[in-house]
C-alpha cells in the first residue's frame, strides 16, 4: 500500500488487510501482526474523553448506511509513551467493502488548533462570543446550514452534547 499519508486498510469481516509502518510504530505493533486482527482489538485508541474509539460499535457502520464522512480526532499509541494525538479521515470504498483509515499526526498535545481546523476555530470563538449560528453564517458567508455541519461535527469531534459545552470546552483550551 502506497500513500503520501500513513495508512491501514480494513476489510468487510473489520480485520486489518494491510498496514503502514508508520501507524504500527505509533500503535507499537509490528505491521505484519496487525494483519488479519480485529482493527479495533489491534487500534487501541481513545477518544478525547477517554473512551474506547470505535468500541462497542465502529462508527462507520452507520456513516456507510447514511453515505456520510466520519472525521475523529483520538489519542492513539501504546500506554507505555505519551499519547498521540492524531486525526483519521475514512474513505469507504464497496463491492468488496474495504475501509481506508488515513492517519494524520496533529500539533502538540497542548496546542488548541491541534484538534480544530482553522475554520472550526474561528466558529466555535464567535459562539462563545455570544453570536447566534445565523450571525456566524452571515459573518462566514456561509449558510446557516453549513454552521449547523461545522458545529456538529465539532460536538461529535469533542464530545460534546451542546453547543454550552463546546463553549466550556473551547475556554478550557483557550
Amino acid at each position: 500500500m502506497w500513500s503520501n499519508v500513513p495508512t491501514f486498510l480494513v476489510g468487510s469481516d473489520w480485520r486489518i488487510m494491510d498496514m503502514d509502518p508508520q501507524v504500527a510504530e505509533w500503535i507499537g505493533k509490528p505491521a505484519h501482526a496487525t494483519i488479519g486482527q480485529f482493527c479495533y482489538e489491534a487500534i487501541d485508541a481513545q477518544n478525547l474523553d477517554g473512551s474506547p474509539f470505535c468500541r462497542p460499535e465502529c462508527p462507520l457502520l452507520t456513516a456507510f448506511k447514511e453515505r456520510r464522512a466520519v472525521d475523529a480526532v483520538v489519542r492513539l499509541g501504546p500506554q507505555s509513551r505519551k499519547d498521540l494525538r492524531v486525526g483519521v479521515h475514512y474513505a469507504i470504498f464497496d463491492d468488496p467493502l474495504r475501509i481506508l483509515h488515513s492517519v494524520v499526526p496533529l500539533e502538540s498535545e497542548g496546542s488548541f488548533h491541534s484538534v480544530l481546523t482553522r475554520r472550526q476555530y474561528d466558529i466555535i470563538e464567535k459562539l462563545a462570543r455570544g453570536l447566534s449560528h445565523g450571525e456566524i453564517a452571515q459573518q462566514c458567508h456561509v449558510a446557516p446550514s453549513t454552521i449547523e455541519t461545522h458545529l456538529k461535527r465539532m460536538r461529535s469531534m469533542l464530545s460534546c452534547h451542546s453547543d454550552r459545552e463546546l463553549i466550556a470546552w473551547y475556554r478550557e483550551h483557550h
